[in-house]
């Protein structure tokens, strides 16, 4: 397990399409997990598993216009991101779900695109470094 506190990953032009690094706190996360790293890894496969699902939930919400089921889906995943300090993933959820929540269809459509290319980057970023084990 990659236990450096603040991990940044630069951005190579393919795949996340935004601004800043992705950064996590696998510390913090393993801390969470009564220090299990075991766990911690574990629950870093869960979340793996259930992101590109709710990515393709919110996805479809987006498309048929249904803003309550993609705020529900950018919670979901925001409560995902935040066990992992995962950011800019968890702001982008969270200005995506009130956006949704405030009914601007326009702002949700304008954010979701980095946003996804975020969510799904994050789980490679996280797989990573739930797989490599120290000293």
């Amino acid at each position: 397990m990659n236990r450096a506190a603040g991990r940044r990953l630069r951005e190579t032009g393919v795949g996340m399409g935004l601004d800043e690094d992705i950064t996590y706190d696998m510390e913090a996360a393993i801390a969470r997990f009564g220090g299990d790293e075991s766990l911690a890894a574990e629950v870093v496969e869960m979340y793996a598993a259930d992101v590109p699902q709710l990515v393709r939930t919110v996805d479809e919400a987006i498309e048929a216009g249904d803003l309550p089921s993609a705020a529900a889906g950018c919670h979901k995943v925001r409560n995902n991101f935040l066990m992992f300090n995962v950011e800019p993933p968890a702001t982008l959820s969270r200005r995506i779900e009130l956006a949704a929540k405030a009914g601007e269809a326009e702002t949700v459509g304008l954010l979701w695109p980095k946003a996804k290319a975020a969510f799904l980057e994050s789980v490679v970023v996280l797989r990573d470094a739930a797989g490599v084990r120290v000293g």
